[in-house]
């Protein structure tokens, strides 16, 4: 199933991310898509699965926020108290959700 990542970094803009199944996510980072962004190092890591690369990418992040379906990314998108109000990358989530048909092409930014 589809998800998406939200990347939200202690002192940079938050970014996000669409991935098709956890298997992607582990793929990206074993191949260190990650290592300029996040500060992660996969041969360091305890595990080499989707919890181990979770674990990693969010431990420089302020938070590693995922949205599994269209209910809980629109509620992240209009709640603003939904997994926090700080950092929450709202233009690359809306832009993602429209990739996943989550939020329709023709719904006007929610931010």
């Amino acid at each position: 199933m589809p998800f998406i990542l939200v990347f939200r970094p202690h002192q940079r803009r938050a970014w996000a991310e669409k991935f098709d199944d956890e298997q992607e996510v582990v793929r990206l980072w074993l191949n260190g898509m990650y290592n300029s962004g996040c500060g992660c190092r996969p041969g360091e890591a305890s595990s080499l699965d989707y919890d181990g690369a979770i674990e990693d990418l969010g431990h420089d992040m302020s938070r590693l926020t995922r949205l599994d379906n269209a209910e809980e990314c629109q509620r992240y998108l209009t709640d603003p108290d939904y997994a926090g109000r700080h950092n929450k990358g709202l233009d690359d989530v809306i832009s993602r959700a429209r990739s996943l048909g989550w939020v329709d092409e023709d719904e006007e930014d929610l931010e």
